[in-house]
């Protein structure tokens, strides 16, 4: 996840560098879709790592006595700032997906798309993608599902839009994860590298 804030840190960079219109319209573009990808997942995974942290201390964790009970409050009310995690849902499956034709969703999934098209052949990356696709395409199943919706059931859109969320941050973390490696295996064939070998073996 926070190789993925990086990367919409970046876009940031790359706005400020005055590039060309296109490239900074497309970096306004990823920030745009990332946001509240970003926020939700991040926010949702802190409560739930938290609250397991609190259960392996049994009833001690719920007093002040260790310390856990603190994190687990602090945690609680991340999912609440700067827009609860509904509302960034619901951005995300409304506004965002609907932006120019779906525009910013369709520029991401392209860049995925590109990117598994590019090292579909390399026996290294083979495992990892393997692993990646289904999800991917399941992805791109719901995207599509989603756009057969009538525009004007409201209803029957938002009412997915917590799940949409999550599997959209579960293929974009997934895919931060591919880029990782990739960078990784180059590194190793130029140098054996711990750090780059242990991303790999993290996965």
């Amino acid at each position: 996840i926070r190789g993925l804030m990086l990367k919409a840190g970046n876009a940031f960079d790359i706005i400020d560098t005055n590039q060309s219109k296109e490239v900074s319209q497309s970096s306004e573009n990823l920030i745009a879709l990332l946001t509240p990808i970003l926020k939700s997942f991040a926010t949702d995974k802190a409560l739930d790592i938290t609250n397991n942290a609190l259960q392996i201390y049994g009833g001690h964790g719920y007093i002040t006595d260790h310390g856990i009970e603190q994190l687990v409050r602090d945690a609680r009310i991340t999912p609440i700032y700067e827009g609860t995690n509904g509302i960034q849902a619901l951005d995300l499956i409304g506004r965002k997906f609907n932006i120019h034709e779906g525009l910013l969703i369709n520029q991401y999934m392209n860049e995925i798309s590109k990117f598994l098209s590019s090292n579909k052949d390399d026996n290294d990356m083979h495992k990892f993608i393997k692993l990646f696709e289904p999800s991917y395409i399941d992805l791109k199943d719901c995207i599509d599902f989603i756009k057969k919706i009538e525009i004007k059931n409201v209803k029957e859109i938002n009412s997915h839009a917590v799940d949409f969320l999550n599997i959209f941050a579960l293929v974009a973390v997934g895919y931060t994860w591919l880029q990782f490696i990739r960078v990784s295996l180059d590194k190793i064939k130029e140098k054996d590298d711990s750090f780059y070998f242990s991303k790999i073996q993290l996965l």
